[in-house]
């Protein structure tokens, strides 16, 4: 961790995963919102110049987005597959944007087991993080949210 007067580098705190852990802990204590995570308003372009994090990022929104794809089409929604993948997006990233910190800690396991697996051959994403990045959108996903994803394709006939 980076600290001049008074000043903290968060980015270089970002990278720290004890220092996160420690972030997390506090905000669980406190029952407050202490807010750890990137400021994607006006940190985005730093967070852009960090490569790893975007590819984490990136890699991330990609697996999640993609069983969310499969979820959908798997419920029989495949006439209208944009209109309905389009309002499941919008509601899985609501969702997703402060996730408690039991998810969170699962969505970058299983990100870091498949950026490591994809280091180590040209193989598409193991099966395994697939199924674990699947569990957590059922489980980010009420019942509620199904029912309003799935009824998007009557409000736009």
């Amino acid at each position: 961790m980076t600290a001049t007067k008074n000043k903290i580098d968060l980015m270089a705190c970002f990278e720290d995963e004890e220092w996160l852990k420690e972030a997390i802990r506090v905000e669980e204590e406190c029952g407050g919102e202490v807010g750890a995570g990137y400021d994607l308003g006006a940190g985005l372009g730093r967070f852009l110049q960090n490569p790893s994090s975007y590819v984490q990022y990136s890699r991330l929104r990609s697996l999640v987005m993609r069983q969310l794809g499969d979820l959908i089409e798997e419920r029989g929604c495949k006439q209208e597959f944009s209109t309905v993948f389009s309002t499941g997006k919008g509601i899985l990233e609501r969702r997703l944007q402060q996730p408690a910190p039991e998810i969170q800690e699962r969505l970058l396991d299983a990100v870091e087991r498949d950026i490591k697996a994809r280091k180590c051959s040209s193989d598409p994403t193991p099966m395994a993080v697939k199924l674990d990045v699947r569990k957590v959108v059922l489980e980010v996903l009420t019942p509620e949210d199904w029912q309003q994803i799935e009824a998007s394709t009557i409000t736009q006939k």
